[in-house]
């Protein structure tokens, strides 16, 4: 279980920067997702762990998938439903989706708020709500190897982040899964980290 006050640090944080990201597109994310959909099965049954404020949600569900959409703020999840998304407060380290089976389940920027300890358990409470074959995305941030918050962080109170290296990242295994693909985008910000996509298999 994720600490409490690293998640209520974090659902602060998030609901005073919602109006900020209610207005941000989807600029590299669109192709990650595009590229991802094109493995599932037509008119797809999709959770996202971690909406933010709804775009890729939205985007997504234009493009014929079915989408349920978690997010730990309560203005995020507003601003998801604005977008017409079916999105409800929820914690994705515990999940409470009874009866339901999802052919694909997406996070991107969620789970680098996850200590590394607790990233196991995370992972692997996701797959009672897949089907088998379904296919979970992962995209983090990352490229080298760091846990804690960061003391310019625009948001307040600061967030907490985990980092990994690309080879840190590509080592990573979790029960219920194997790993289908694992590759890092040149989209190298001022911090000097860039997005690390990792795409595992329900088995």
């Amino acid at each position: 279980m994720i600490d409490a006050k690293l998640l209520a640090d974090l659902r602060a944080a998030y609901d005073r920067d919602a109006p900020r990201r209610a207005v941000r597109g989807l600029e590299w994310r669109a192709g990650v997702l595009d590229e991802w959909l094109e493995g599932l099965p037509g008119k797809p049954k999709l959770l996202e762990l971690g909406a933010g404020t709804g775009q890729a949600a939205a985007y997504v569900a234009d493009r014929g998938g079915r989408v349920t959409a978690i997010d730990l703020s309560p203005e995020n999840v507003e601003q998801c439903r604005l977008r017409g998304v079916d999105a409800r407060v929820g914690d994705f380290g515990d999940l409470d989706l009874p009866d339901a089976l999802f052919d694909g389940v997406w996070s991107i920027n969620a789970l680098v708020h996850v200590p590394k300890g607790d990233l196991p358990h995370v992972v692997a409470g996701v797959r009672p709500v897949m089907k088998r074959g379904g296919s979970l995305l992962i995209v983090v941030w990352g490229g080298r190897d760091m846990e804690g918050t960061i003391p310019d962080d625009w948001c307040v109170p600061a967030r907490f982040f985990s980092f990994f290296t690309d080879a840190g990242l590509a080592a990573l295994r979790f029960v219920g899964f194997e790993v289908a693909d694992v590759r890092f985008l040149e989209n190298e910000g001022d911090d000097g980290l860039h997005s690390q996509v990792m795409t595992l298999a329900a088995v």
